[in-house]
């Protein structure tokens, strides 16, 4: 499999942690964000262009099998031909700067079946004006589909 460009413009290099989440080396959230994305009962991914994770909260990892990219680590435990290409569907959300919404995405991790709500959503700069990146908002509704 081809890797990708590992160079980008304005990208978030962060080094995994001995906890296993991401941190972020600069541009983070600072102590108090990062403390309440830590703390939140949903799962948080956010990417650079190039689709790379730069930062996923804990529950994150619980939820999704975590890889280097989260186009490759949606597809991992997704069926292809129902959901399709998502990092061509996450480009797009870069294009067209509009959240995705998918209510009930059937996920295999670790040996299990969960049913995850997934929001990809655009990341701009500072100045609200250029996409530098986007998050994807990850929650387990497993237990309200099958009641």
């Amino acid at each position: 499999m081809a890797r990708r460009d590992e160079q980008s413009e304005g990208s978030l290099n962060a080094p995994v942690s001995n906890t296993g989440s991401r941190r972020p080396t600069r541009q983070g959230f600072g102590d108090i964000g990062e403390s309440i994305i830590s703390s939140l009962s949903i799962g948080v991914v956010a990417y650079d262009r190039q689709l790379r994770i730069i930062l996923a909260n804990g529950e994150a990892g619980r939820l999704l099998a975590l890889g280097d990219y989260i186009d490759e680590t949606l597809a991992r435990g997704t069926d292809a031909r129902i959901w399709g290409n998502w990092k061509e569907f996450l480009q797009s959300v870069f294009e067209s700067d509009a959240n995705g919404d998918f209510g009930a995405v059937k996920y295999q991790c670790q040996g299990a079946e969960k049913v995850l709500h997934i929001v990809c959503t655009p990341l701009k700069d500072a100045g609200g004006c250029e996409v530098i990146g986007g998050a994807v908002i990850i929650e387990d509704v497993t237990d309200r589909v099958d009641a």
